[in-house]
């Protein structure tokens, strides 16, 4: 497949993936959140008691608050949410938004009912992932100009990480130390993956990583390991230094279009919100057992964040 030389929109990127949905046979429905209809334009219920899950909906511009299986809220547009995609939860428990279409970082305060605490501008690109890193906030910027980039938001000012790689990074994590983990749309390849030291230049192509992903999906840190999710075939892998072979796969049952994902806080489950129009949960086996379903019509499901438990 070729690659365009830029891309402009969530849907001319989002055009760029494979489906899986055909060759696996969709999602299974093995238990389903069923919505109120009175929640739509609502913000927060009484239901919310335990954890609270977190997946957006980049075509509806809104985010789904789900808490024991159960839809519990959804934030919207009147929230100043403009296509939010990538979400991350800090340690205070704040829950921070790549707001795409509005070219914008987002931070909420819980209990996610009200307007931004904090808005961080990105006059680099429209931004598609967040995460809160050691000392940094990283954005990855899906339009960049012609190559891949990331902003980086520190000490109350903003600069660029280019890739040239890249022709437009996708997702993002950091591990305890800060060191910055991004997939992207690779120029002379499908996909392509790069790690930043610190957030700080120079660029490091992780070839191997990017090699293995037909298409980029998630990535993520849990328990010493970077998670990347291939999107076209469900797959995900976790991968430590000198980022040559993996050492753990996981194999998503009955993924569509697999985009963000998060582990529990607790290590028992992933969340993944998948494009084709459901989020779901899998053990760490891969198995999924429990499909979430969003109440808007054409969903397209991107990000997937925990609340935390330990927040202060």
């Amino acid at each position: 497949m070729q690659f365009p030389t830029r891309i402009r929109t969530v849907a001319a990127f989002s055009a760029l993936f494979v489906s899986a949905a055909a060759c696996s046979g969709g999602p299974q429905t093995l238990g389903y959140a069923q919505p109120a209809s009175s929640l739509v334009g609502k913000h927060a219920y009484p239901s919310c008691t335990n954890q609270r899950k977190f997946v957006s909906d980049v075509r509806n511009s809104a985010i789904y608050i789900y808490s024991n299986g159960v839809l519990c809220g959804i934030m919207d547009k009147t929230q100043g949410l403009f296509g939010p995609a990538g979400l991350a939860v800090d340690f205070k428990g704040n829950l921070w938004v790549a707001n795409y279409y509005g070219n914008s970082i987002l931070e909420f305060a819980s209990p996610y009912t009200g307007q931004p605490i904090k808005t961080l501008p990105d006059s680099f690109g429209s931004p598609y992932d967040v995460v809160v890193c050691k000392g940094y906030i990283a954005a990855t910027n899906t339009t960049g100009r012609k190559m891949g980039s990331v902003t980086i938001y520190r000490n109350g000012t903003s600069y660029q990480l280019e890739d040239t790689t890249s022709i437009g990074e996708v997702f993002a994590a950091c591990d305890p130390s800060g060191n910055l983990f991004v997939d992207g749309l690779g120029k002379t390849t499908y996909s392509s993956a790069t790690e930043w030291v610190g957030g700080k230049k120079p660029a490091i192509s992780l070839e191997a990583v990017g090699a293995s992903l037909r298409f980029p999906g998630g990535v993520k840190y849990d328990a010493g390991l970077v998670y990347f999710l291939d999107q076209a075939s469900g797959v995900l892998q976790g991968w430590q230094a000198p980022f040559q072979t993996p050492s753990k796969t996981i194999k998503l049952q009955n993924t569509g279009e697999p985009n963000g994902f998060a582990f529990a806080p607790t290590d028992e489950e992933i969340l993944v919100a998948d494009g084709s129009g459901f989020a779901a949960h899998y053990d760490l086996n891969g198995k999924q057992t429990l499909v979430l379903y969003p109440p808007l019509s054409g969903a397209q499901p991107t990000g997937a964040a925990y609340e935390r438990l330990d927040a202060k």
